[in-house]
């Protein structure tokens, strides 16, 4: 589910590229990612975040994911404030998506309602092989062969 997510990629509209990314796609997001950077291109992370506003764990993500296309939470030359802070996050909740999860408004507001375990499913690192892409106002799925 999303607060924020489909204003997140309508904010995107007409980059060239969208590929939606969380923890059950992390790996093939930062592979594409890196494959986009060794190509001259550039890489915009955007967090949906919630009301408009910053959330711990959509940061907490971006984080991740930086981290994950840099090769580790070091590689900090060219980054923006908003990549480093990022960053400053997954060093301090290192590789427990879990953690910030449930400690975000969101998160809490999930266990609130009874949707525990929907945190649990979402913080599993790439459970699914696909990549979504966002182009033309619309969402897809490829199936990446595994």
């Amino acid at each position: 589910s999303t607060t924020n997510g489909t204003k997140a990629l309508l904010a995107c509209q007409g980059a060239e590229a969208v590929y939606p990314a969380c923890a059950v796609n992390l790996s093939l997001a930062a592979e594409k990612a890196r494959e986009v950077l060794a190509g001259e291109g550039g890489m915009l992370v955007v967090c949906a975040g919630r009301g408009g506003a910053f959330s711990l764990d959509d940061a907490y993500a971006a984080g991740r994911l930086v981290s994950s296309v840099l090769g580790g939470p070091k590689g900090r030359r060219g980054l923006n404030d908003a990549a480093l802070a990022s960053l400053d996050l997954v060093r301090r909740y290192g590789e427990h998506w879990e953690r910030p999860l449930r400690r975000s408004r969101a998160g809490r507001e999930l266990i609130r309602l009874g949707f525990a375990d929907d945190i649990e499913a979402s913080a599993r690192l790439d459970a699914y092989p696909v990549l979504p892409t966002f182009h033309e106002r619309r969402v897809t799925l490829a199936t990446v062969p595994v």
